[in-house]
């Protein structure tokens, strides 16, 4: 521990297992699957012999600490071993003598912080031209799904690159915008103008004055502004921060977007809207990205690769308060690649959150999207392992609707964790989701209380493991209805699912009656062992479908090791 889980869901599962004749620790996987796999985060093959490891990860990323929930994903995932503290100690400077010494020490931190994270980007151990194709290579993959830079050049890059000071200087630059961002919040209203250069470029703040593509650190103090440009960083650092009004943000494609360098966004107050196309608001390949929105009703509209997306870097969004709207294409709402690590966080608000805008999934779905985010993380399959996404959704009422891969999927490599803490909550989708690990993926699933609605078109989803992977569903409490036409804890091709309700009066829906409700189909005869499906539905007075083995109160078996326990 510590665990999500109550000690009651561990003793079904026991209990469950123990009338197969087997127990939890035979849910692991005894060895590592692709030995040809280069980058494998050592977090990643321990979950695989130890899958409920992934409930104390998920217990950890919920503690609301960012630096908590980097150093969990750093240290326990990549086992990088990055620890603070992430202040440093930073010389006198009177440039900024007009202000209150608050203010003044914080811009002066900043700027000398920018000096310390640009001299770690200058001391990599790789090449401008090597990052320069990193950087390529990623943009290919996002757009295309494929690049002309081969797979073993990017390894051999990313092999000798210092993730571990690159990862520290990204945390130790957080660290002084945070203090920077607190600082400035008195200014908020003021009739102020005021430029200063430096050498990353002007700061300015101002209650008129427009950013361009010059600043260096952006502050304005009132009033509501109509935005067309902000941090089009490339190998730059840019902090933007707005502190009061109702602003309206059209962007281009490359905003609040970072490419080996730093972006930060801050926005306190007001009712927003944010349009923009690819890449933007909280996306970065090989940097940090940094969103947040404080409070106000907002509406989010943006393309691919936004909304905390990342290649080989951070990005996180947060947004403190509001009844919010978000759409996207795809790549978006948590979505990773190669050691990339998004992180979203809506604190509350009854939000809706959409993936999809053409149809892209021929021929398998003619009529359908890939949806790509809402936490997804993909790897490049034989090659190269993926990165790490963590969803959250503290408060509120929220629709989930997407496509394919979404809400918790993984591929290849990676790791996915959502989390929806509260409210009575409606999530659609079409395959692949709410929990399903594919290709050796990791994906996982915790609602923690409400009334919900589960309906996803196909499996495997809800707690579906596919070929070697480890697909992991909860729900705490709550009268919920589920709907897939095969999946809820089971497994395909030697997967891992694993399925549990805790509580509540649970209507249960699928039409593939042997590939549901804690079922496995493993390919003996071309895999060296057996895959696992695991239905646990604790208590409560549930329903299911009467040609189905599955009943309320008992126990049955499905497939080769499908296991079934509906408790009470």
């Amino acid at each position: 521990g510590p665990f999500i889980l109550d000690n009651v869901d561990y003793f079904y599962m026991a209990k469950a297992l123990k009338n197969y004749g087997l127990n939890i620790n035979d849910l692991g996987y005894k060895k590592d699957i692709s030995v040809e796999t280069n980058l494998k985060p050592k977090g990643f093959i321990e979950i695989l012999k130890k899958p409920l490891k992934i409930d104390t990860i998920a217990f950890k990323l919920l503690q609301k600490n960012i630096f908590l929930q980097l150093e969990t994903i750093l240290n326990d995932y990549y086992n990088l071993n990055i620890t603070g503290p992430y202040s440093i100690i930073s010389n006198p400077d009177t440039a900024f003598s007009n202000f209150d010494i608050k203010i003044q020490n914080a811009l002066i931190n900043f700027i000398q912080t920018s000096r310390i994270y640009s001299f770690y980007l200058e001391h990599s151990n790789i090449s401008l031209d090597e990052i320069e194709k990193l950087i390529k290579f990623a943009k290919d993959q996002i757009l295309n799904d494929s690049s002309d830079i081969s797979n073993d050049s990017i390894i051999s890059y990313l092999s000798k690159f210092n993730f571990k000071n690159f990862f520290y200087a990204n945390l130790v630059l957080l660290k002084a915008f945070l203090e920077l961002k607190e600082a400035v919040k008195s200014l908020k209203g003021k009739d102020i103008n005021f430029l200063y250069e430096t050498e990353f470029g002007k700061i300015i703040i101002s209650d008129s004055t427009m950013p361009n593509d010059s600043d260096f650190i952006y502050i304005n103090t009132k009033g509501s502004q109509n935005y067309n440009k902000i941090c089009q960083t490339i190998i730059r650092i840019c902090v933007f921060i707005d502190l009061e009004g109702d602003d309206k943000y059209e962007l281009d494609s490359f905003s609040i977007y970072s490419e080996y360098g730093a972006v930060f966004f801050y926005d306190n107050e007001g009712n927003d809207i944010y349009k923009c196309s690819d890449f933007c608001l909280s996306s970065t390949i090989l940097g940090i990205s940094y969103f947040e929105d404080n409070v106000g009703n907002d509406i989010y509209d943006v393309g691919k690769f936004s909304l905390s997306s990342s290649f080989y870097g951070i990005s996180i969004f947060i947004d403190n308060e509001g009844d919010d709207i978000y759409r996207a294409i795809n790549r978006a709402l948590s979505f990773s690649s190669i050691w990339g690590i998004s992180l979203f966080e809506d604190f509350k608000g009854n939000d809706i959150y959409y993936l999809g805008r053409f149809y892209e999934h021929k021929p398998l779905w003619s009529n359908e999207f890939y949806g790509f985010g809402l936490g997804f993380s993909i790897g490049i399959r034989e090659d190269i392992a993926g990165g790490f996404s963590y969803f959250v959704d503290y408060e509120g009422n929220d629709l989930y609707n997407c496509g394919t891969y979404c809400i918790s999927s993984a591929y290849w490599y990676s790791t996915s964790i959502f989390i929806d803490s509260s409210g009575n909550d409606r999530y659609i989708g079409v395959e692949y989701g709410l929990g399903a690990g594919i290709h050796i993926g990791i994906a996982s699933f915790f609602d923690l209380g409400g009334d919900d609605i589960y309906m996803f078109k196909a499996g495997p989803s809800i707690g579906s493991g596919h070929d070697f992977s480890i697909g992991f569903f909860y729900d705490k409490s709550g009268n919920d209805i589920y709907y897939v036409s095969g999946g809820i804890g089971n497994s395909i091709a030697n997967g891992l699912g694993i399925f549990i309700d805790h509580s509540g009066n649970d209507s249960y829906n699928f039409t593939e009656y042997y590939l549901s409700c804690g079922a496995s189909q493993s390919l003996t005869n071309q895999r060296e062992y057996f895959g696992i499906g695991l239905f646990i539905d604790v208590s409560g007075n549930d329903s299911y479908p009467s040609q189905s083995k599955c009943k309320n109160n008992s126990f049955w078996r499905l497939g080769d090791i499908g296991i079934g326990y509906d408790g009470e």
